[in-house]
């Protein structure tokens, strides 16, 4: 199930099919098909968002993902 979108046609997916790793969180590309990762930031929504959240408030790297603000009002992230 899509959850996120980048814009040009690619989508981070939650896996709902009735296995012992539903829930973990994948990256549905229009180009390559569909991945799953193996890193604890993909294993759920609750822990990407809670990583996610830490990184953004510490500045540490999220996986390979630095965080940007620019201007004091926006917020990207550099691979």
């Amino acid at each position: 199930m899509p959850f996120a979108a980048d814009g040009a046609g690619d989508y981070l997916v939650i896996d709902q099919r009735p296995t012992r790793q539903r829930g973990r969180i994948g990256a549905a590309n229009h180009e390559d098909g569909c991945h799953f990762q193996m890193h604890p930031m993909w294993t759920s929504l609750p822990e990407l968002l809670d990583m996610t959240a830490t990184a953004i408030e510490t500045g540490d790297l999220l996986d390979c993902y630095e965080r940007v603000v620019i201007d004091d009002r926006e917020l990207t992230w550099d691979f």
